[in-house]
Parts: structure tokens; sequence; C-alpha cells
């Protein structure tokens, strides 16, 4: 057996955060994120791989949303990732009118019910920029 396959049998696989026997807040095949441990925690590589990924699936939940995804301009796309992202799969799905405007091709309206939630006024920078670029599909 490689040191791969031990280390993978030894430490075993975790997908959340969790407290190690050396009592360091622990992920995944056993890396150490806490700091105040000695943990190396995250590099920009690997921060940027999980993005990569997290982006990915956010595309694959906005295509079975929105039907004419593929049509859809850059922009608007990444504005959409980024609320998604941001909201997570339920959140999202929460700005149902939203949704239907999008769908009916309705930009202005779907800015409009955009900025007309708690997400906006949590967000509201982050929000005003995703809903100018949803209503003119021009880059902030």
């Amino acid at each position: 057996m490689n040191v791969w396959d031990q280390l993978r049998k030894d430490e075993g696989f975790r997908p959340y955060p969790y407290i190690c026997t050396g009592g360091a807040l622990t992920i995944g095949y056993g890396r150490n994120i806490d700091r105040d441990k000695g943990g190396p925690g995250l590099a920009e590589v690997e921060a940027d791989f999980m993005l990569r990924n997290d982006v990915a699936a956010c595309e694959i939940d906005l295509k079975a949303i929105f039907p004419k995804w593929d049509a859809f301009d850059m922009v608007r796309k990444g504005a959409l990732i980024n609320m998604r992202f941001q909201l997570g799969a339920g959140g999202f799905r929460g700005f149902q009118n939203m949704i239907k405007a999008i769908n009916y091709g309705a930009w202005q309206m779907a800015a409009n019910h955009a900025l007309d939630s708690r997400w906006a006024l949590q967000t509201p920078n982050r929000a005003m920029r995703v809903a100018e670029e949803l209503r003119t599909g021009v880059a902030w």
C-alpha cells in the first residue's frame, strides 16, 4: 500500500471540520487548519480549486432553474452565480419572483425583486452591484 492509501485509511475523510485527538481544528484527510495549533490553513491555490468547484456546482444548479441559461450573457450569468454562491441553493430559490421575472426575460423587474430582500439589506453594496448587472448586462 502506498503512502497516499495509508494516509487515507489512517486519517479517514471528513468533509466537515472536527477537532482531532490532538485538539486541532481539522478537515478532510487530517488537514490541521487551526492557526493556534500550528496548522497551515489553506494555500491560496487550494482555495482557488475549491472556489472553481463551488462555482461549477452553482452553474449546474442555475441551469436547472433557468431553462434559457445558455442564452444569458456572461455578465448576467456571473451576477447570478455570485448571488447563488452567497445565498446557497435554498436561499437563492427563495427569490421566486426574481426567478420568474428572469425566466420571462424581465431583467429590470428581476433586479427590483433582488433588491427588495433581506439579502439586499444585509449586503447592500454587493446586492446593488449584482442587481445592476442583472438589470443592464454590463459589468461593474
